[in-house]
């Protein structure tokens, strides 16, 4: 009796729900070296896509994460995965490289940018990897808000008081 309740138990954080965008960022004394992240981690360890954001003085960068397995690469180029974004049922494909481990992958500029300009006009995306999905409705989540904030420009001060910094010199 013990066993499948205790297998029922452990199931229930996988169930939990994670629909939301987290920020933080990184002020210090220079502000070169100041960054903020923007995260929204999938509601589905085994088939879900998490997004994330990195902003600093190199520009916006966006990255993608898995957690159950690696993602799988392209044949021809073993560096490389295939991401397409479908936007309103029309498919945008493009290649990303693959980070160490294979659990992550950098968005090119372009699919940044879309990605980014999508969930600005409140449109859903939905990201899909080989063997991953996940749908990303900016209605629903507190993307719009928190986005302004981590798009600022300025002082440093890239993100609003209520939102945890990590504030090391």
């Amino acid at each position: 009796m013990r066993t499948p309740l205790l297998g029922l138990i452990m199931l229930l954080p996988a169930c939990s729900s994670h629909k939301e965008w987290n920020a933080s960022q990184v002020v210090s004394r220079s502000k070169p070296f100041n960054s903020a992240q923007l995260q929204y981690t999938s509601d589905n360890e085994l088939q879900g896509v998490g997004v994330e954001l990195l902003k600093g003085a190199f520009g916006t960068l966006g990255y993608l994460n898995v957690s159950a397995r690696q993602i799988p690469t392209l044949p021809e180029a073993p560096e490389m995965s295939i991401v397409v974004l479908v936007i309103e049922g029309e498919k945008f494909p493009y290649h990303a490289n693959r980070m160490e481990g294979g659990q992550k992958l950098l968005l090119p500029s372009e699919a940044t940018e879309k990605l980014i300009s999508t969930l600005e006009s409140n449109q859903a995306v939905s990201i899909h990897l080989d063997g991953f999905m996940t749908k990303l409705e900016p209605s629903a989540s507190r993307f719009w808000n928190i986005f302004k904030r981590f798009n600022a420009k300025g002082d440093g001060k890239l993100l609003s008081p209520d939102i945890q910094v990590d504030d090391r010199a």
